[in-house]
């Protein structure tokens, strides 16, 4: 099996035969975590946590040939392996490997208050995201930045995945600042933008009908 593998955070490249750019691709998702501590911002080993994200209108140079006439959404499943202080005033904190799924679906919206929602559709792309761990000061109203890197493995949509190199994950937990009003069950924002360096060759026709998506 060919391995597809994603940087979080990535652009979409200008491919041409034989020959890949080197501007990145990007895979933009909004969503809300929970954690099975319940205190925003703040994890304890353990705990489970799960994001549930949808895509974002607006993918300038995505790394999949997303179809604006249907949803996208993303889960990811992991656990607190590490949270701690270091240096001083500098708050970590660490993840197991995470599963990661993302779905296509052109019927039901997702909705918060009846999460099958996120996962009723077809899953076109799965892996998991490694080396995920995040950071912030330890001052009030400073959010976590998280990185790591997504390895996408398999799903129905695998062959249309224009990634072909490891994926940087550069997220976002927010949780302070702006104010955060997340759905019930739900602690924190999490925003992810999952960059690609590495962009697999396409057809120019097949590069022009992407285009033609986000006109």
């Amino acid at each position: 099996m060919k391995v597809r593998s994603l940087m979080v955070g990535a652009a979409l490249v200008l491919a041409i035969p034989a020959l890949a750019m080197a501007d990145p691709l990007h895979g933009h998702f909004s969503g809300y975590a929970d954690h099975s501590g319940g205190v925003p911002g703040s994890y304890d080993v353990g705990e489970t946590y799960i994001v549930y994200a949808t895509l974002d209108a607006v993918q300038p140079d995505p790394w999949y040939a997303f179809d604006e006439t249907k949803q996208y959404t993303v889960v990811i499943t992991t656990t607190v392996t590490a949270a701690y202080e270091a240096p001083p005033m500098v708050l970590n904190v660490e993840f197991d490997d995470a599963s990661v799924e993302i779905f296509e679906d052109d019927g039901t919206a997702a909705d918060y208050g009846n999460l099958s929602t996120f996962i009723d559709g077809t899953k076109i792309l799965e892996g998991v995201a490694t080396n995920m761990a995040g950071q912030r000061p330890n001052f009030t109203g400073f959010n976590w930045d998280v990185t790591g890197n997504v390895a996408l493995l398999g799903g129905a949509g695998i062959g249309d995945l224009l990634c072909d190199g490891p994926m940087a994950m550069n997220d976002f937990i927010a949780f302070q600042s702006p104010p955060i009003f997340p759905p019930a069950g739900f602690e924190e924002a999490y925003n992810i933008d999952w960059v690609c360096e590495t962009a697999t060759s396409v057809d120019p026709s097949t590069w022009g009908r992407m285009k033609g998506l986000y006109r």
